[in-house]
């Protein structure tokens, strides 16, 4: 079938307080791993430091893929 799929998501590091896998805790490439035969659009991963929910500073990462299968 073709469609294409969009996918805005984030992970921390160090490992978040929660065990994974939570679906909004994926690396840009754990998630281009799931469509490896599907057309990638758009595959971007943003860094920026802030506090969690503990109060501890992380770095979170942002994850952005848009894919499409053919």
């Amino acid at each position: 079938e073709r469609g294409i799929i969009a996918i805005k998501t984030f992970y921390q590091n160090p490992e978040p307080p929660f065990s994974r896998p939570v679906t909004a805790t994926y690396t840009l490439t754990e998630l281009q791993q799931q469509f490896p035969s599907w057309s990638e659009l758009l595959g971007k991963q943003y860094a920026h430091q802030g506090t969690d929910m503990n109060g501890q500073l992380r770095m979170f990462f942002t994850v952005d893929l848009i894919v499409r299968n053919k």
